[in-house]
């Protein structure tokens, strides 16, 4: 049988069986990578994503942690400073001024005569039997303290009146057979009235109460 088509329609059947057989499976192939190589690219680009927000989260932590503990360092070194500021205080203003009012008064003759005759009269009532001295600073006058002191005091001290001694301020009573001195100094009655009343100094100077 002879084959009545035309050329053309021959080249055409030919083109379409190669494009059948070649370049719509190549065609689907490129889709087919194309395809792929977005979804690979998308994954990529969602773990990258990931990775990027999961870093600047560890990024923001680490910051905030630091911040926090820079923070708290800051507090402490705040606290420190001022406690320092409140001891400095206390040392060079509390602490002078008591030692200068009480050593002012220690050095008057009828405040020592005073603490002379308080513990000599309470040791009285305690009903001990002891040679008592009493001992005041040098640079005070001794017949102004004896004078001072009541004549009961005068008679029950073992050199009948006081004796001067290396002491600033104040006076020492011994019980000179027992061997005990009872220290009424200065230097002693500070540190006796600042544990007293430095707490109440304390909450005056720093609690912004008036």
């Amino acid at each position: 049988m002879i084959d009545q088509q035309h050329p053309q329609d021959k080249v055409k059947r030919i083109c379409d069986a190669l494009k059948a057989e070649t370049l719509d499976p190549a065609k689907r192939e490129a889709e087919s990578l194309i395809n792929e190589s977005k979804r690979k690219g998308k994954e990529i680009v969602d773990a990258a994503r990931t990775e990027g927000e999961k870093l600047i989260a560890q990024a923001e932590e680490e910051i905030s942690r630091k911040r926090a503990t820079a923070e708290s360092a800051l507090k402490l070194a705040a606290r420190q400073t001022v406690e320092a500021l409140k001891q400095r205080i206390e040392s060079e203003f509390f602490n002078r001024e008591l030692v200068g009012l009480v050593e002012t008064q220690l050095q008057k003759s009828d405040i020592i005569a005073k603490l002379i005759e308080t513990v000599v009269t309470a040791i009285e009532k305690e009903g001990t039997d002891a040679d008592l001295e009493a001992i005041i600073p040098k640079l005070i006058s001794a017949d102004e303290v004896n004078k001072a002191l009541g004549k009961a005091v005068i008679e029950r001290l073992k050199s009948q009146g006081v004796i001067l001694g290396d002491i600033k301020g104040g006076a020492e009573v011994k019980l000179v057979d027992k061997h005990i001195t009872l220290d009424i100094t200065d230097e002693a009655l500070c540190n006796l009235l600042a544990d007293y009343i430095r707490d109440d100094f304390r909450e005056l100077i720093f609690s912004g109460k008036n």
